[in-house]
């Protein structure tokens, strides 16, 4: 079982879905561990997850546009610091 199927990532996320925590917790440790492993793919696809959702805290939506471009620029490392600076600020 990967560790979205074990977090109900089955199915796509609709556009405009309000943001759960333990969702996005669960999408951004897969975008950080995709990077690490310079998982395009996989980073592409959860970065992409992420996106689409609605975020009540405005610095957490320009952290994700922020996610978003790293991914676009190929950049594993802006990718994994990201993610992980989104995973703490969020879990505090």
């Amino acid at each position: 079982m990967k560790l979205g199927e074990a977090f109900g990532y089955g199915e796509k996320q609709e556009a405009g879905e309000k943001a759960e925590l333990s969702v996005v917790l669960a999408l951004l440790e897969l975008v950080r561990s995709s990077a690490a492993d310079m998982d395009m793919d996989a980073m592409d696809e959860n970065v992409g997850k992420l996106a689409v959702l609605d975020y009540e805290d405005e610095a957490v939506s320009e952290g994700i546009a922020k996610l978003r471009q790293a991914a676009a620029d190929l950049d594993f490392d802006e990718d994994e610091t990201r993610a992980e600076l989104l995973f703490k600020r969020l879990s505090e």
